[in-house]
């Protein structure tokens, strides 16, 4: 709902939870789901869901971790993506 308010969107976007286990014919877990939901473009955290948003061929964009996050994140903006700035807050 929070990103449906902020974005205006009609309706709420589909989020999809993996199993961290790709589908056969992609090397990332999200690609399958990226490309089933006619996604335009895929946000997330990490270096996987921007490699899963280039699979896929749509545009990726990168959300900061918190600061106080115990998984680091190694490539912010290191795939050519977007970064969402101040996104850690």
């Amino acid at each position: 709902k929070v990103l449906q308010r902020y974005f205006k969107l009609p309706e709420p976007s589909p989020i999809w939870y993996t199993a961290d286990t790709p589908v056969e014919g992609y090397q990332f877990d999200k690609t399958a789901y990226i490309k089933k939901a006619g996604a335009k473009l895929h946000y997330g955290d990490s270096d996987g869901d921007i490699l899963a948003a280039k699979e896929a061929g749509v545009r990726g964009i990168r959300v900061q971790r918190s600061y106080s996050s115990t998984n680091p994140q190694k490539l912010n903006g290191g795939y050519g993506e977007e970064v969402l700035i101040n996104s850690a807050w």
